[in-house]
């Protein structure tokens, strides 16, 4: 049951979508772009969500956006990219955000022309528009528009709106690609994303729910959840964890005792004790 303040923001985002003809959703199945397509769904605007199949997302997540488009009876499209195709981008300097977005949104802005379609909408919250979002900037520079951060909804509304729609991504850990577990100046390999997602699909076999494995060359730092960390001694975990990123190919590997939290290799939060 949606809250008068939360109907009230839903329906606003409605009508802005209305206001469209026909929209191209940038579909990762995360939490804000489930939402978005939920509303485009109830908008009953000509749609159809469109997911990268590209070496920065795990097969996992690929899946997981075709049954979630599935489930709600919108028509899907992959659209293949390779963003080392981007001049720069495994350098993975700072603005290797703007670099792979600017490469997607061309591929998609290109797509939806060809498909006729009025608009690409992605979702873009409000938060994102406080955080460390290179990537924000090849979005206006190609005219894509934020309907979710328009309507002044933030991460938590989104939850709290995905929840009230029984939508299953409600309290799905974000996922950002598997780019951002590799530090910037620190080159980006097919191989290290293979290892990075491996790495990932494991601790999740595992139970862990939200965490990370950033990765240092040959190095992995863990970031569990810190009432999570406990797991990582029990039973055999510790040396099952170990003996399987071996074989994976990381010659150490590392605990972080500050836990996990999102974005925790951006610039602006280098060098910084974690609170």
């Amino acid at each position: 049951m949606l809250s008068s303040d939360m109907h009230s923001h839903y329906d606003g985002l409605i009508t802005r979508l209305r206001r469209i003809e026909s929209v191209m959703v940038a579909f990762s199945g995360g939490v804000d772009s489930t939402l978005l397509l939920r509303a485009v769904r109830d908008a009953g605007i000509r749609s159809v969500a469109v997911t990268a199949c590209s070496p920065l997302m795990s097969e996992a997540e690929m899946r997981h956006a075709e049954e979630r488009a599935d489930e709600m009876g919108i028509a899907f499209m992959m659209l293949q990219v390779n963003e080392f195709a981007a001049d720069g981008f495994a350098e993975n300097r700072e603005e290797r955000c703007y670099l792979c977005k600017a490469y997607r949104y061309d591929r998609l802005c290109n797509l939806a022309r060809e498909k006729n379609y009025a608009a690409i909408v992605d979702g873009t919250n409000l938060d994102d528009m406080q955080d460390y979002r290179p990537g924000l900037r090849a979005v206006r520079e190609r005219g894509v528009l934020t309907p979710l951060a328009d309507a002044g909804l933030t991460k938590s509304d989104i939850r709290e709106l995905s929840r009230a729609l029984e939508l299953s991504t409600w309290d799905k850990p974000s996922s950002p690609c598997l780019a951002t577990r590799i530090p910037y100046g620190s080159p980006i390999t097919i191989e290290k994303l293979r290892m990075i997602e491996n790495a990932e699909m494991y601790l999740s076999a595992k139970g862990f729910r939200e965490f990370r494995v950033r990765t240092f060359d040959d190095s992995a730092r863990i970031e569990v959840l810190p009432e999570q960390m406990p797991m990582l001694f029990e039973n055999d975990n510790r040396a099952c964890i170990l003996a399987e990123l071996h074989r994976l190919g990381y010659r150490s590997v590392t605990i972080d005792l500050g836990g996990f939290r999102s974005g925790k290799l951006n610039p602006a939060r280098q060098g910084r004790c974690e609170k």
